[in-house]
């Protein structure tokens, strides 16, 4: 008798789970196939990301080392991700300034510091750049108000602007103006031990004036 009582028990388990699945089972043969959909897409979108830097450090490589790196840039910049086209960028900006096209070399980190695609840390970075290669058209007061952003900030370029901006001042004629501004990058807690002495001779400097 026991026999057939568990004979009975496993026809009716067997037919919950037929009833079950003729319920079920499409929905269950849906989810598996989205799942597995999505586990597919996820491995090829890594594989083509690995692709892309390998082929985006490449070009940037084949760049640098040619013999015109803005043309070669230019030639692959499609190859290129973004934070490889930001170092192009850069590379070209400076570029234009060592060859003494300080207004192109303006032009362009002035429209990396304003590029929101970029961290601000690489935006501020290009617009002291941009105010240490302001051509001779910029005045004085040109290139202060340029660098206000991050003189009357908290970055970690501030020392640095600061001291341009005291450049800024020395070359109008303006003494005091620029030894305020070296007597604030001695008050920064974050700053270079070198940048800090230079301010202190610095003020020593025009002071002796």
């Amino acid at each position: 008798m026991a026999d057939i009582f568990d004979e009975i028990n496993e026809e009716l388990k067997q037919d919950r789970m037929s009833a079950l699945w003729a319920r079920y089972g499409v929905y269950l043969m849906v989810a598996t196939g989205v799942v597995i959909a999505v586990v597919v897409f996820t491995q090829t979108y890594k594989q083509w990301q690995v692709s892309q830097n390998e082929q985006a450090a490449e070009t940037f490589y084949q760049a640098m080392i040619s013999d015109d790196a803005a043309a070669a840039f230019e030639v692959g910049r499609n190859d290129l991700t973004e934070g490889y086209q930001m170092l192009a960028d850069f590379k070209i900006a400076s570029d234009k300034a060592t060859s003494g096209d300080k207004q192109g070399a303006e032009e362009l980190y002035l429209e990396l510091s304003k590029h929101d695609d970029i961290a601000p840390l690489y935006r501020d970075l290009a617009l002291l750049l941009a105010a240490m290669n302001a051509p001779e058209s910029r005045t004085p007061d040109n290139v202060i108000t340029m660098l206000a952003p991050l003189t009357d900030g908290s970055g970690p370029f501030q020392g640095l602007a600061l001291e341009v901006a005291a450049g800024a001042d020395v070359e109008a004629g303006r003494v005091d103006a620029a030894i305020e501004k070296l007597s604030q990058i001695e008050q920064l807690a974050d700053v270079s031990a070198p940048l800090r002495q230079r301010s202190v001779e610095l003020k020593k400097i025009l002071g002796e004036r």
